[in-house]
């Protein structure tokens, strides 16, 4: 009975150091800090990165096994860091021979962050066939250092940036003041109103895809 603990606390150890070493196969998120640590989170509805080194020669997998294919191509995936119930494919096929770095637009529902309770973790994979496939859960893997997804909240009244906004426009004349002052033979223009494709736009920056 002994010696099954001692073999199981082994395998154990075995386990968390292949985990730790697998963190540092990425930059970004930090790896030198602890999981959920604050230089590491991020926010709904914001443009997200992450950074890893792998490549040919380096792959510290959780399984020891390499994860990239003959052609150096890997799949990218965001889950939650307790288990794997919430998981969401990134690429299915990305090209890492020295490394890479992957951008994406953080659109998980308020549901989706509180249910996980905004604990999530990066996952580079073997590649997959397509969008459709199921997530792979071998330890064939190199999981990032475990950080946190924040909710969007709008500025509040109390928001530094608000109090600054709302202190510039008290100073500012009023449209009605400025009218009044003007000569009479002055005349107001209005600016066009914008629609909210033209006021809007978002560059996303993706990594290298295979063809």
């Amino acid at each position: 009975m002994r010696l099954s603990a001692i073999k199981i606390l082994a395998v154990w150890g075995v386990a968390c150091f292949w985990e730790a070493t697998a963190q540092y196969a990425y930059t970004t998120p930090e790896p030198a800090v602890n999981d959920f640590n604050s230089v590491n989170i991020i926010t709904q509805g914001t443009i997200a990165q992450f950074v890893w080194l792998i490549n040919s020669m380096y792959q510290p997998t959780i399984s020891g096994n390499t994860v990239l294919n003959d052609d150096g191509e890997c799949s990218l995936w965001l889950t939650s860091f307790e288990s794997e119930d919430y998981t969401l494919y990134l690429a299915a096929n990305v090209k890492s021979g020295g490394g890479g770095l992957w951008s994406y637009k953080v659109e998980l529902s308020d549901d989706e962050i509180s249910d996980n309770d905004g604990k999530f973790v990066y996952c580079i994979k073997p590649v997959v066939d397509s969008i459709t496939s199921d997530y792979p859960t071998t330890e064939d893997e190199v999981p990032s250092r475990g950080f946190l997804i924040q909710q969007a909240v709008e500025v509040g009244p109390h928001n530094p940036a608000t109090l600054a906004a709302k202190s510039t426009a008290a100073a500012a004349p009023s449209t009605e003041a400025a009218a009044s002052s003007a000569p009479a033979a002055a005349t107001t223009v209005e600016a066009a109103p914008q629609s909210s494709d033209q006021v809007q736009a978002i560059v996303i920056v993706t990594g290298q895809v295979a063809s």
